[in-house]
C-alpha cells in the first residue's frame, strides 16, 4: 500500500461519490462500508475532487492547512463574467507601482490556477528594486539579437542609452513584473491570465510581455541565472506588467467574430429516425455510418472503402433524445 494521502473520517457514509470522481483509481468503498485509499496504477495526486463532493464533509487533503469553503454555485452570472473579460483591457501607463501586499494579494488568488495533473509546479519572481539590473541583463542577452525584430533593437539602445526615457520599449511606464515559472506552458498561461483578471479587479492594471521571453529562450542559462532560488525544470513562460493605471477606459472595443469549426458528424449528414429503429445504415462520398441503439444511445461505426481495405473506427455516440432531426 502506498502512503496514504488523505484524511478519511468516521462521518463517511460509504455512497461512493469520492470513488467516481477519482481519476486515478485511488478509492474504493470497502465491505465495512466506508470509503478507503487502495493501490491504484496512478497515485493520487492530490486534485481535492474526492473532498470537494463528499456531501459529509469527511475527507480532508493529508498535510493541508487550508480548510475549505462552502462552493457549488458559481458566484458571477454569466453576463457579469462576459462584461469583465470585455472591460479588462491591457494597461501600459501608470502613476505609481504596487505596494507589496497588493501584488501578493494578486498572485495569491492566480495559485488557485489549473495545471497539468495537478503538480502545482508554478513558481513566481517579483522584479521590483532590481528592475533595472534585470533589464541590463535582458539586453545583454538581446543584443545579438536585434536582426530578429525592430523592438528588440530599439530596447537594447533603450538600456546602453542608460534607461533615462519613461518609455521602456517593453515595459512602457512599468517599473514591476511577475515572472511566471511553470513546467509547461498552459500552466503559466492560465496562471498569467488569472492574475490579469486579478489585478483588473482589484483597481490595478498590466500586460502581458512576450518580448523580455526571448532573452530565456535565447539563453536560458543566463536568464535563470538571475533567479537561483527558482526550482529545476521550471522555465519562465509568463512575465506580466503590473502597476497602478494613470488613465481609464471608458468603453469596450469591438473584437473580430472567432471562427468556430464544429467537428460533429451532424453538421453534414441527416439523422435517422430514432425512435422505433435500433440500427440504421446510409452512405454518402463511399463512405457508410451506421447507427445502433443500445438502450437511449446511438453508437456510430464509420466504414470508408478504400481499394479492397475496409477501415472502421467508433466515432462517437449520443443520446438519442439529443440526436437532430437534420443538420
Amino acid at each position: 500500500m502506498t502512503e496514504k494521502t488523505l484524511i478519511i473520517s468516521d462521518s463517511c457514509i460509504g455512497c461512493g461519490q469520492c470513488v467516481k470522481v477519482c481519476i486515478r483509481g485511488h478509492l474504493r468503498v470497502g465491505d465495512d462500508d466506508k470509503v478507503h485509499e487502495t493501490d491504484s496504477p496512478y497515485s493520487c495526486f492530490r486534485c481535492g475532487h474526492c473532498l470537494a463532493v463528499c456531501p459529509k464533509d469527511a475527507v480532508r487533503l493529508k498535510d493541508s492547512a487550508e480548510d475549505p469553503v462552502p462552493a457549488g454555485v458559481c458566484p458571477v452570472t454569466p453576463d457579469d463574467l462576459s462584461l469583465l473579460f470585455r472591460t479588462r483591457r491591457s494597461m501600459r501607463w501608470f502613476d505609481r507601482c504596487c505596494t507589496a501586499e497588493e501584488i501578493k494579494s494578486v498572485i495569491s488568488a492566480a495559485g488557485y490556477a489549473p495545471t497539468a495533473e495537478n503538480s502545482q509546479k508554478v513558481s513566481f519572481a517579483v522584479i521590483d528594486s532590481r528592475f533595472s539590473e534585470f533589464m541590463e541583463l535582458l539586453a545583454s542577452i538581446l543584443k545579438e539579437h536585434t536582426d530578429e525584430h525592430p523592438r528588440i533593437g530599439q530596447f537594447v539602445r533603450y538600456v546602453e542609452d542608460g534607461q533615462k526615457e519613461k518609455n521602456n520599449p517593453f515595459t512602457w511606464e512599468g517599473r514591476q513584473l511577475i515572472i511566471i515559472f511553470a513546467r509547461l506552458p498552459i500552466d503559466a498561461a492560465i496562471t498569467a491570465e488569472q492574475i490579469d483578471l486579478a489585478a483588473f479587479a482589484a483597481g490595478l492594471g498590466g500586460f502581458h510581455s512576450r518580448w523580455m521571453l526571448s532573452a530565456s529562450e535565447h539563453d536560458p542559462e543566463r536568464f535563470m541565472s538571475f533567479f537561483p532560488e527558482i526550482e529545476d525544470g521550471l522555465v519562465a513562460h509568463a512575465v506580466y506588467v503590473i502597476g497602478h493605471p494613470r488613465i481609464r477606459f471608458r468603453r469596450t472595443v469591438p473584437r473580430n467574430e472567432r471562427r468556430i469549426l464544429w467537428m460533429w458528424i451532424s453538421d453534414f449528414f441527416w439523422w435517422p429516425d430514432t425512435k422505433n429503429k435500433t440500427t440504421r445504415s446510409f452512405t454518402k462520398n463511399k463512405t457508410t455510418w451506421s447507427f445502433t441503439k443500445n438502450k437511449t444511445t446511438w453508437s456510430c461505426i464509420k466504414n470508408q472503402m478504400a481499394g479492397q481495405r475496409s477501415k472502421m473506427r467508433r466515432c462517437g455516440s449520443q443520446k438519442s433524445d439529443d440526436l437532430p432531426e437534420t443538420a
